[in-house]
């Protein structure tokens, strides 16, 4: 990369007209709502800003089992993303058990019920193992990673081609991904579903999305 004063060169030359990029590192007080709009499934929970070390974007669950909250752009009104051709970069953690922690992209708030979904999925009931989870807007698919679910934090890239996804964890790639690709344009989401009663939350620290 050449050194330059621009952000702007830093991702390409001034030849060119880059692509559409997002970025959000979760920092203040509160979630920009010009940026993220909440959605949930039954009981709404909370969407808030960690109040500790590197605390970034909490997601908390209702206190019902089967609940779901997160967020996204615009419900699925505004679409920018090209799912033949973006990357997606996001760090992330569920923090207790019997839950699911999503981040990616979708083309829906109604997030796996009918919705062109791809994105970084670790999930207490949906599999034993770190996944990509894809839909097509018909069918439901994930893929496991070799790593164990778990509450760590959780660096992954997601790239999205023409009849496959990429999944990198950690910086290390495992899954090449080629059923149940999306079709539609996307958009970012973020949620957490609720496997069982009580109140359940997960951690986002920073999320980054751009056309290629």
């Amino acid at each position: 990369m050449t050194q330059t004063d621009s952000l702007y060169e830093q991702f390409g030359p001034l030849t060119q007209v880059n692509k559409l990029r997002f970025v959000d590192w979760f920092s203040g007080d509160v979630i920009n709502a010009f940026k993220w709009d909440t959605f949930f499934a039954g009981s709404a929970g909370v969407v808030s800003m960690g109040d500790v070390q590197n605390g970034g974007l909490n997601i908390a669950s209702n206190t019902s089992s089967g609940t779901r909250t997160g967020v996204n752009w615009g419900d699925g009104t505004l679409l920018p993303f090209d799912e033949d051709a973006c990357t997606v970069i996001g760090v992330c953690s569920r923090n207790t058990a019997n839950t699911q922690c999503f981040c990616g992209l979708s083309d829906s708030d109604t997030l796996f019920t009918g919705a062109h979904t791809a994105g970084y999925l670790d999930d207490t009931g949906f599999g034993l193992r770190k996944q990509i989870i894809t839909m097509d807007s018909s069918t439901l698919s994930g893929t496991d990673t070799p790593i164990d679910r778990n509450l760590d934090m959780t660096h992954f890239k997601m790239t999205c081609k023409p009849t496959e996804i990429d999944m990198e964890i950690n910086n290390i790639l495992y899954i090449t991904k080629t059923t149940n690709i999306p079709t539609a344009l996307m958009a970012p989401s973020l949620a957490i579903r609720n496997a069982t009663a009580g109140i359940k939350n997960n951690s986002y620290t920073y999320y980054e999305v751009f056309n290629t």
